[in-house]
């Protein structure tokens, strides 16, 4: 079993004048934990997930360090909404769903689910730059990449590329039932509806976002590998928004 208490002590520990932890609900004893980051200016937010399915430890060490390490350079341009770690129960037991058995990425329209009540409290009335959800893929040779996009600069072969410096990349030409090229898959949000229902990642693209993505790294390599995946592709994601960003005002000048 994983030590839940030290995960909580060490995103308490975050708390600052710009960061600012709350518990976001209580799932079955464990809290939800929440990090809200302002920027030092007016900002778009961004979103981070850790942690939806307890068997996926390297989403939430990804949502962790970022928070410890790699925020300092950019809560000037952006501000961050994260939440380590959806799903405490399935983190400690290692287990994908929840204590109630439920996978909480597609049961968003189930009103008994605390952790799905907690995400939906946290988006009311939000719109974010971007959405990234950290994963992992047990089944995988090498990492790969959601990307749902409108109004969205294109930036998915640009993560890749960026990935495949500090991790394989999956290069299979369909993946979980889509095609994918190159690690890249762009799945069609209606056709999602109607094989999974209704869930948390489809939801965030309909109402909050006009750019999601879920950032999958495989997990038979090793930790650091798995997380250094996730921060590279969020750094790159950063990066590629900023300028987009920045192109727009220049035009708008």
């Amino acid at each position: 079993m994983r030590d839940y208490d030290l995960l909580t002590r060490r995103i308490e520990a975050l708390a600052s004048n710009s960061a600012r932890v709350d518990t976001m609900t209580c799932a079955d004893g464990y809290p939800v934990l929440r990090v809200s980051v302002a920027s030092r200016v007016p900002a778009p937010t961004v979103l981070l997930i850790g942690g939806t399915h307890g068997d996926e430890p390297a989403g939430v060490e990804a949502c962790l360090t970022v928070l410890e390490h790699d925020l300092a350079a950019w809560h000037r341009h952006f501000g961050f909404e994260v939440v380590p770690c959806l799903n405490p129960f399935g983190y400690v037991h290692n287990t994908r769903h929840n204590a109630r058995n439920v996978d909480i990425n597609w049961t968003y329209d189930d009103k008994s689910v605390p952790e799905v009540d907690g995400m939906k409290r946290l988006l009311r009335g939000q719109r974010f730059s971007f959405a990234l959800d950290f994963h992992e893929d047990w089944e995988s040779p090498g990492y790969y990449l959601y990307e749902l996009r409108r109004n969205a600069p294109v930036m998915g072969r640009a993560v890749i590329h960026a990935v495949s410096t500090v991790c394989p990349i999956n290069r299979k030409r369909a993946i979980d039932g889509w095609t994918a090229a190159g690690g890249l898959i762009a799945p069609d949000p209606e056709r999602e509806v109607e094989r999974r229902g209704a869930g948390l990642p489809l939801v965030l693209f309909f109402d909050h976002t006009d750019h999601l993505m879920t950032s999958e790294s495989p997990s038979g390599l090793a930790m650091d590998i798995r997380v250094a995946a996730h921060r590279t592709a969020l750094q790159t994601v950063l990066r590629h928004h900023l300028r987009h960003r920045r192109a727009n005002q220049t035009e708008q000048a």
